[in-house]
């Protein structure tokens, strides 16, 4: 299985720019703020449901390993999602999509576009130009 490109050394930046106090973890609270300034608020409870799923070690707290262990696991679930999505839309199994399959799909999930924007979407997907999505390109497209 592909799994969506995953910067751990990124991850790791982003947790330490969390631990202000630089205690080696993040408590839920310290999440909510973070998550708010990242532009997704986040109810204390939330965060407290992150913080139980990723603390490996029963601590309250989120360490860096920690951290980094819960954002590849959510990478490879959300890289698994996209998978059955393509697969699901790719109707005669051969690996790519045609236009009018992805756009099918898409419009199945509610997205729909107009002619022009989704001519002006395929331009970007289709980075090979051969008329068709492959598992690469929608899997790149959709990071």
């Amino acid at each position: 299985m592909s799994l969506m490109h995953f910067d751990e050394e990124q991850i790791r930046k982003v947790f330490r720019a969390m631990d202000k106090s630089q205690h080696g973890g993040v408590t839920a609270k310290q999440l909510c703020v973070v998550m708010k300034k990242m532009g997704t608020p986040t109810s204390e409870s939330e965060a407290r449901d992150i913080v139980q799923a990723a603390d490996k070690r029963g601590t309250g707290m989120i360490t860096e390993d920690d951290f980094v262990s819960f954002m590849r696991e959510r990478a490879m679930e959300f890289t698994r999602q996209l998978r059955e999505a393509f697969q699901a839309m790719d109707t005669d199994k051969s690996g790519f999509l045609t236009p009018s399959q992805l756009r099918s799909g898409l419009a199945k999930q509610g997205m729909t576009f107009s002619n022009k924007e989704f001519k002006d979407m395929l331009d970007v997907v289709d980075v090979d130009k051969s008329g068709g999505i492959s598992w690469e390109e929608f899997l790149s497209a959709m990071q």
